[in-house]
């Protein structure tokens, strides 16, 4: 009976360590990967599966305080639905979370860092 609890735990001591292995390493997911954004103005377009929000602001304010401008992408369905209930608003305020993406829809800046977004506001502007 000793030898077979013995076996026992030498089989549960490998199962524990053995279960573990995936926790060692670099995780696949880095908090530089997301944004956090506040009160931002954007564009919207839609490149015929999602809507696009390409971040806007004006040159000078970019070259004062060195933005970098980025470009969002509205992936979840339900907030495809507060972009479509704008009713095809070309202008945006929008606040939310975005978590970098490799996706780069057509027609937009390659060069910018692109996002998927988690809305958690948007709302209508009349002009740029």
């Amino acid at each position: 009976m000793k030898k077979l609890k013995y076996i026992f735990r030498i089989l549960l001591g490998i199962l524990i360590l053995a279960s573990c292995d995936d926790e060692i390493g670099n995780p696949n997911v880095d908090s530089r990967d997301f944004i956090n954004v506040q009160n931002a103005k954007a564009t919207v377009s839609n490149d015929g599966t999602y809507y696009i929000l390409t971040q806007y602001e004006d040159p000078d304010t970019i070259t004062k305080y060195n933005l970098q401008m980025s470009v969002f992408i509205v992936d979840r369905e339900e907030d495809a639905k507060k972009v479509k209930a704008l009713e095809s608003a070309e202008y945006v305020n929008f606040s939310g979370i975005g978590m970098k993406t490799d996706y780069r829809p057509e027609g937009t800046d390659m060069n910018k860092a692109h996002y998927n977004i988690m809305l958690v506001n948007i709302s209508a502007r009349t002009e740029q």
